[in-house]
């Protein structure tokens, strides 16, 4: 019977002791609040790419967990005035606000290797942003967050190898990043 070679086809299919959620987060609000509780829950790595709005916004989670030890590494597509202690922080120029204003704003949130934010972050839209603690989607987040601070890194002339290395490298999560990185002001 054709049921049964279907039923049998599938009890082959490898078993995942539990399934990786994927959680689509279409309102602004929910994906801030995602992103907030992503943050006050670190506890080894904050790694964000992020508009300076959504910055703004986020401001008293990254403030509750200042006094952490995390990794932390923070892009901005624009200039930030005010940077948030702590962080290796890559942004762009001053002058190049106006010529990205008609960008959409996407965020890139990964904590503790563990969970990522990937999607939009546009005030009245369906954002269709994801969570998840997917590994194979956090290492994509990861591996975007790294692209943009490299691009960023060569846009300023600023060597990034050391920030960068430390996030392309799990097995040193556990270590810990390279001292100088714990804490700190911007760079």
């Amino acid at each position: 019977c054709r049921l049964d070679d279907v039923q049998h086809a599938l009890d082959q299919l490898p078993k995942r002791d539990r399934p990786e959620p994927i959680w689509v987060l279409p309102r602004y609000e929910e994906v801030l609040n995602r992103i907030d509780g992503m943050i006050r829950e670190a506890q080894v790595s904050v790694w964000l790419s992020l508009w300076p709005r959504e910055l703004d916004r986020l401001r008293p989670a990254l403030l509750a967990v200042a006094d952490r030890r995390l990794h932390r590494v923070l892009h901005c597509p624009v200039h930030v005035d005010d940077p948030p202690a702590g962080f290796s922080f890559w942004a762009g120029e001053a002058g190049q606000a106006g010529s990205k204003a008609s960008w959409v704003h996407k965020a890139l949130v990964v904590v503790d290797r563990r969970e990522a934010l990937i999607g939009g972050t546009e005030v009245d839209a369906d954002n269709h942003a994801v969570w998840t603690t997917n590994p194979s989607l956090v290492d994509m987040a990861t591996n975007n967050v790294v692209l943009d601070i490299t691009l960023m890194a060569h846009t300023l002339k600023r060597d990034c190898d050391d920030i960068v290395s430390h996030m392309m490298r799990p097995h040193q999560l556990s270590a810990g990043p390279p001292a100088a990185h714990w804490s700190g002001g911007s760079r």
